[in-house]
């Protein structure tokens, strides 16, 4: 083999010594090593070595789905919090509200009875109910979002699109 000028064999080879050295010192181990490290598809750590823990996952709060606010669409969120500071509403936002209700599609456990009469006690009033899924669409004050988000039937609440 012909090498560049300035490069040698031994520069990028090693010498025959040096060659059978640093195959040794590399991690190759036997079989048998590394079957007992093999578990499960995984290679098992080593005990004496510490778990890597992301630093972001201490500092950033998760949000839980089963947290009540995390069950409503940005836009209403917004609207709540605005509600609850005593803000008014952006003219995008009042446009959307109707007799004091905002139209909300809402996703839920189950349509039984006893559900839909939890959502009649804060002032839910039933547009439409989709014959498929866990769904129903209908009118509720801004005032009882919150309230609705704390149901444990509630899966999400979001506004209503407006149909072009």
């Amino acid at each position: 083999m012909e090498l560049p000028e300035g490069v040698s064999y031994e520069g990028v080879f090693g010498r025959n010594d040096q060659l059978a050295l640093s195959f040794k010192s590399r991690t190759m181990r036997s079989v048998a090593q590394m079957s007992q490290k093999f578990v499960g598809g995984m290679l098992a750590a080593d005990a004496s070595a510490s778990p890597r823990v992301d630093r972001l996952e201490k500092m950033v709060p998760i949000r839980r789905p089963n947290e009540p606010l995390s069950k409503l669409d940005s836009t209403l969120l917004g609207m709540v919090k605005k509600k609850e500071k005593g803000k008014t509403f952006s003219e995008e936002e009042s446009a959307k509200i109707q007799n004091g209700k905002i139209m909300v599609p809402i996703w839920l456990t189950d349509t039984k009875a006893e559900t839909m009469s939890q959502l009649k006690e804060l002032g839910f009033k039933l547009v439409t109910q989709p014959k498929s899924g866990q769904l129903v669409i209908g009118y509720i004050s801004v005032e009882q979002l919150e309230a609705l988000a704390k149901l444990s039937i509630v899966q999400y609440v979001r506004l209503q699109p407006v149909s072009a």
